[in-house]
């Protein structure tokens, strides 16, 4: 048995090893032909198999750079994801949701019973620590508040992205700037929370299992509407935030014909 625990154990690490060499290969291959694009105007790198292979590899959404310097193949990967996750739109059975709690970011139990009567929203953000996304999520959810102060309560879960190594990242900005929320009362940064597998966090078992939802996929924002009844859900996977106002609004009026 313990043979073939470390057994299992050396091919998952040489298969990870060998998927980082991989993504690294074809990271030093585009930065070649990005200084060669330099000399050669007539050549394009975006679009090309190498801007492709990264964008399928989730490097648009961790890899700053491969957003930059493969925009348009990143939009178009966006796109795919987006239409291949439609909104879910189903009824709710139970008022299982405000039975609910979790931990916030600074460690103090959060009962969401004092989420009824509101339309809530639970959406999560991947924790990448080399980038300014935590700022960026945090001023978009917190104009998003303004706009609805009264009618309107966020959850935020942070959790850990598959693709990065966080044993080599310092993630203290990241932090810092899930900390520095200045609506309190109506935006709750949450403790990280697994999303999927058998260490789902309880939270999410609930809305996954009421969504009939098998996995939540970590290369872009899962948002959950939950109205101010508790009767409604709507789930959407990847919308750009400019679009969530209509659905608040929607499930604020009552207006489920429009969804």
């Amino acid at each position: 048995f313990l043979l073939s625990e470390l057994t299992i154990n050396m091919l998952y690490r040489m298969h990870i090893v060998s998927s980082i060499l991989f993504l690294a290969l074809c990271a030093i291959e585009l930065a070649y032909f990005q200084v060669f694009a330099e000399d050669n105007n007539d050549f394009e790198i975006d679009e090309s198999e190498y801007c492709e292979t990264l964008a399928e590899a989730g490097q648009c959404v961790t890899n700053e750079k491969v957003r930059e310097t493969c925009m348009k193949t990143c939009e178009k990967w966006k796109k795919k994801q987006q239409e291949k996750h439609n909104i879910i739109n189903v009824r709710i059975e139970d008022d299982e949701f405000y039975n609910l709690s979790a931990k916030t970011f600074q460690g103090k139990t959060l009962s969401f019973d004092r989420f009824e009567g509101y339309v809530t929203v639970v959406c999560n953000i991947a924790k990448n620590c080399h980038s300014n996304d935590a700022e960026y999520v945090m001023s978009k959810l917190q104009s998003l508040i303004k706009i609805m102060p009264y009618s309107l309560n966020i959850i935020l879960f942070p959790f850990k992205h598959d693709q990065l190594d966080y044993t080599t990242l310092d993630c203290t900005n990241f932090d810092k700037s899930l900390s520095n929320s200045s609506l309190g009362d109506k935006l709750f940064v949450m403790e990280e929370a697994i999303m999927n597998g058998k260490d789902t966090h309880p939270v999410y078992k609930y809305l996954k299992s009421t969504a009939s939802m098998d996995t939540i996929l970590d290369e872009f924002a899962t948002f959950f509407f939950i109205s101010a009844d508790s009767d409604r859900m709507i789930v959407s996977q990847g919308a750009a935030y400019h679009l969530l106002k209509d659905q608040v609004i929607a499930l604020t009026k009552h207006n489920y014909e429009e969804l």
